[in-house]
């Protein structure tokens, strides 16, 4: 009986460094989840200005695109002679361009 007593003690004891070690890792954890909030709240706000500012990007792309392909089926309708290098019309300034 006091050798059964004995492992009963022992193994009461073996539990107790158990759940000793176990609340340290959970402390521990706890901390270091305390300290990510601030973060997580921050990345948290951050995605949807990402994702705003992607949504611009493709409607920014999209009107170019549809000017590229409007410049590419006209393309002398879209040039003006002052945008041209020099901004004036003469024959030297028309081959410097097209160079």
């Amino acid at each position: 009986m006091e050798h059964q007593i004995a492992e009963l003690v022992k193994a009461m004891q073996t539990i107790q460094d158990q759940n000793a070690s176990i609340q340290g890792s959970v402390a521990a954890t706890s901390a270091a989840i305390e300290e990510m909030a601030p973060v997580v709240r921050e990345l948290a706000g951050w995605w949807p200005r990402v994702e705003g500012g992607v949504g611009e990007l493709r409607s920014e792309m999209g009107d170019l695109k549809a000017r590229v392909e409007r410049i590419s089926r006209n393309p002398v309708l879209t040039v003006r002679p002052t945008d041209l290098p020099g901004g004036r019309v003469d024959g030297a300034s028309i081959i410097r361009a097209s160079l």
